[in-house]
């Protein structure tokens, strides 16, 4: 068989594979609309999870709690409410199935910085905050929308209130049906005792483990 044949079966292969593919994902969505809400959502939910990894903007004044948050450092502090020129806080937050930790770590950016941060970023240094989970639970739903929540305890924590280990932890978002980069939505950080975030959407990735067989 010569080359230029190969290739070209080669190519039918791939795209055969791509189209059987997309009408997988296609045969296991489904749309509803309910007044002025239209959800396309999952038939059959993925196998399980395996990574994830998301980044957004935090505005101080969504985090609720009755506790007065006097952690923060003085310099980080005085960045953040500069009158002039304020720095922007992001939340990175990240999941792996082989450590089953997930990371929630807080930094500063120039406002209008690219988001997602760039993959080069030294997050561990840049870090003001974080916040470190042994996830002990996954859960993963298409009903009544596509969507996971982890939950477990709490490892370590910068004391932005008191220091967080041990406390329960929840996080959960809705994702994409059928994409690995993509963006999140309704993204909910809850530290029990200490307080709750939410975000309304967020840029990254996601991938799911594959079915036995």
């Amino acid at each position: 068989m010569n080359h230029a044949l190969r290739s070209i079966l080669s190519a039918s292969l791939l795209t055969g594979l791509f189209l059987a593919s997309s009408a997988s994902e296609a045969a296991n969505t489904v749309t509803t609309v309910t007044g002025k809400n239209t959800v396309t959502t999952c038939k059959r939910a993925p196998a399980g999870l395996s990574s994830f990894m998301m980044e957004h903007p935090v505005d101080v004044h969504t985090i609720k709690s009755t506790l007065d948050a006097g952690g923060i450092p003085g310099e980080v502090a005085g960045q953040i409410f500069d009158p002039v020129n304020p720095k922007e806080i992001r939340s990175r937050i990240s999941y792996d199935k082989t450590t089953g930790i997930l990371d929630n770590q807080l930094f500063l950016v120039n406002p209008g910085d690219p988001l997602p941060s760039s993959s080069d970023k030294d997050f561990d240094a840049d870090q003001f905050a974080f916040i470190k989970v042994k996830v002990d639970k996954v859960y993963i739903s298409c009903k009544p929308r596509a969507a996971v929540m982890l939950t477990g305890k709490t490892l370590d924590g910068f004391p932005i209130y008191i220091p967080p280990a041990g406390a329960p932890y929840a996080f959960s978002f809705s994702y994409t049906v059928g994409a690995e980069d993509q963006g999140f939505s309704d993204i909910v950080s809850l530290s029990s005792g200490l307080a709750l975030l939410y975000h309304d959407k967020a840029p990254g990735t996601i991938s799911w483990t594959s079915p036995k067989k």
